[in-house]
């Protein structure tokens, strides 16, 4: 597996990407100070919001429906129980930051996040349109008001993990990994096509295939973010393009582990999308040389290069961003509810 890659935002080559997500499915990009600027004025305003009494943040509570298209803050657990030591918000493309602040503060916070998910999203269109380019597939179709924008149906999480060494030592916690640390967010796939991950701590972690040990994403801060490659990505690619597992863990050395605040975006087609495969004659000599390549599993390899979906081998057919979604998500939080240990976003 190809080490973990990090750019320069604004020398980021088409090839860089391409390379990136074939092989680790995933790298980090140094950030340029206007966005730099951005993430810390949202951390700052996120800690203003962090620090009011829970009754305070309880009135911009989200409702749970199950569609993965909420609005508003959770406490600890909600959701999921991926959200076990986890608690902030979550806003969706479509829908405006809200004044989670009282006074004129409210307005200030709502401004911010404004721009900084402006920001963000441009980032993620560049991204994926280096990727289109490099795969001869046709940039457009993913940026603004193509018919499968990835902003479109974007979403953002912006949360803190902070647990006592007592509760992850608990039964029913993660458990401990193998270099003796312990697990705050469970190994899953993200059922995106990207992720962009600005995390204050470092604890992301991203597995070795055919290795089967985790490695460090090597840096952290409001200067750099981790790109991450969703499953979705890997369906339209018919694996070209790597969804890797990763995990967040946290030192238990300390009575209470450090906090770690991170925001991720997922990045999204509209619903009403049509997925179908890309193809292209750089996506057919690519695939040739993948199916020659001894260090490509043969297993996971043949299963999605057949379009095979679930593990069963149906054909990977046209279809809605919608309908595609309501898998991904009514699996992700039944899979949560059942066992965190044991949970994957790799079923979808």
């Amino acid at each position: 597996m190809a080490a973990h890659e990090t750019h320069d935002l604004d020398s980021l080559l088409d090839e860089d990407v391409l390379r990136a997500l074939s092989g680790a499915g995933a790298f980090s990009v140094r950030l340029p100070n206007e966005l730099v600027a951005l993430n810390a004025e949202v951390l700052r305003w996120f800690g203003l919001f962090d620090a009011q009494p829970s009754e305070r943040k309880q009135r911009h509570a989200l409702v749970p429906d199950g569609t993965g298209e909420n609005n508003g803050w959770h406490g600890p657990g909600g959701l999921s129980a991926y959200n076990r030591f986890r608690d902030g918000y979550i806003f969706q493309a479509s829908e405006p930051i809200w004044s989670m602040l009282d006074g004129s503060a409210g307005a200030e916070f709502a401004a911010a996040h404004e721009r900084w998910r402006a920001a963000l999203h441009a980032v993620g269109h560049a991204l994926i349109a280096r990727l289109a380019r490099a795969l001869e597939v046709g940039a457009d179709q993913f940026g603004p008001g193509g018919r499968c924008d990835i902003a479109a149906g974007a979403q953002f999480h912006l949360k803190a993990i902070r647990a006592a060494a007592s509760e992850l030592c608990a039964p029913g916690a993660t458990g401990a990994t193998a270099d003796g640390r312990m697990m705050t967010l469970p190994a899953h796939r993200d059922p995106s096509v990207l992720s962009l991950v600005v995390a204050t701590r470092p604890g992301l972690q991203l597995l070795v295939e055919g290795e089967g040990r985790y490695e460090d994403v090597p840096r952290c801060g409001p200067d750099v973010c981790t790109v991450i490659a969703g499953q979705l990505l890997t369906k339209l690619t018919r694996g070209l393009v790597r969804s890797p597992l990763h995990r967040v863990v946290s030192e238990p050395r300390e009575a209470v582990c450090a906090e770690r605040v991170a925001a991720t975006f997922f990045f999204q087609p509209p619903l009403d999308a049509v997925l179908q495969p890309l193809e292209s004659p750089t996506m057919a000599r690519l695939a040739r040389l993948a199916d020659a390549s001894p260090e490509r599993s043969a297993r996971a390899h043949t299963k999605v290069r057949a379009g095979g979906e679930r593990g069963n081998g149906k054909p990977f057919l046209p279809v809605t961003y919608r309908e595609w979604k309501h898998r991904a998500y009514s699996g992700y939080y039944a899979r949560a509810a059942a066992s965190a240990g044991a949970a994957r976003l790799d079923s979808a």
